[in-house]
């Protein structure tokens, strides 16, 4: 499941848990175009607590919106303690090149959002992919 939990100017914070399903896409990209249309561009703050798995459909809903939308996501931090989400992070940095992905530890939200809401380096179009 997706959970929006705020939003706030073109950052948009959301929470992953269990399994993630088409329907949760079905509610959250109008949300997501529509800060979109609002902003120019859209942020993000994703705090992922577990993935138990991923709807087929859902990954294709996913991928779609992020090519659809590739130059209009500028930052994504990630915050989650699973090794392997830090590689798939890598992976959709270069799906992505136009957005800079950061991963940061389950506790540093804050740290996240300052992250995803700063202007240093909006000049650059550069794919950055890290762990903090």
């Amino acid at each position: 499941m997706i959970k929006i939990t705020h939003t706030e100017d073109r950052v948009l914070e959301a929470e992953v848990e269990g399994r993630i399903l088409h329907d949760d896409y079905v509610t959250m990209i109008p949300l997501l175009e529509q800060a979109i249309k609002e902003h120019g561009s859209l942020r993000c703050v994703i705090d992922i607590k577990s993935i138990k798995g991923y709807e087929p459909r859902a990954m294709f809903d996913d991928l779609k919106f992020d090519l659809t939308h590739i130059r209009k996501i500028e930052r994504c931090a990630i915050l989650c303690d699973k090794g392997w989400l830090v590689w798939v992070m890598k992976f959709s940095g270069l799906i992505m090149p136009f957005t800079k992905i950061k991963c940061f530890e389950p506790g540093q939200h804050d740290q996240a959002r300052t992250w995803a809401a700063g202007d240093e380096g909006d000049g650059d179009t550069s794919s950055e992919t890290e762990k903090a």
